[in-house]
Formats: structure tokens, sequence, C-alpha cells
């Protein structure tokens, strides 16, 4: 699991999904816009939850691992099927949109890499 924050207005999160789970999740990368509070707060606890069971060596953790990603799987679909198709739609269109995808697909390149902000912008052709 890996987090990653830019900036004050800047958070998100990265969790990497075993091969045997895959069909479980979309083929692609999607941003999960969670903007009530009540769903941040879920998601928090999951990944939490989720958290624990990873950095615990007591018995049965790795399953209770994977019943808690699949709990996670769960909840990923109900807020995609939540997600309003035509808002976002015309979200896309926008030139901050098509900034943001090409810096998000920078982020999934090279997140292992050692980037800072100046690096992103310069490959972005913007200004940091």
């Amino acid at each position: 699991m890996y987090g990653f924050e830019f900036g004050p207005s800047v958070f998100g999160q990265m969790l990497t999904i075993p091969a045997a789970m895959a069909a479980e999740w979309p083929d692609k990368a999607i941003h999960l816009r969670l903007r009530d509070v009540i769903a941040q707060k879920e998601f928090a606890h999951m990944v939490e939850a989720l958290e624990r069971e990873l950095r615990n060596n007591g018995q049965n953790h790795s399953r209770a691992a994977h019943y808690h990603l699949g709990l996670l799987s769960v909840f990923f679909d109900r807020q995609l099927d939540q997600a309003a198709a035509d808002t976002h739609t015309a979200r896309t269109k926008t030139s901050a949109a098509r900034l943001v995808a090409a810096f998000t697909d920078l982020i999934e390149r090279d997140y292992r890499k050692d980037h800072g902000v100046s690096d992103y912008a310069t490959a972005l052709g913007v200004t940091a």
C-alpha cells in the first residue's frame, strides 16, 4: 500500500491487489472521488482494518486481510455505481481534467521514483 501527499489539497492512496483477487476489481485505474464524509470515514475504516491485518503476524492474518480486501472491493463497486456518469463525462472534457489525467498517468508510472512536484510539472510542461 502506498500513500502520497503533494500539498494541502492533494492526497491519495494506492492499493496493490493480489493477482488472485484481480477479477473483483476494475481492469483500469479509476479515480474514486469520495465527497461524502460518511463514505470517506467508511473507506478509511476499511483501509485501516486491512492495514492492521497486513501488519499482524497472528494466526489467519492473511485470510483476514483477504476478506477485508474483498469487502473493500464491494465498497468500491458500490461507490462506482453511485457516481453519476454524465457528471464524470462533462468533467473529463476540460483542460484541467486533461492535465489531472496526465499527472495521474505520471504518478501511476513513476510512483516508485524519487520525483518531486517540480519534476512532474516539468514533464507536464507547467510551472510548479
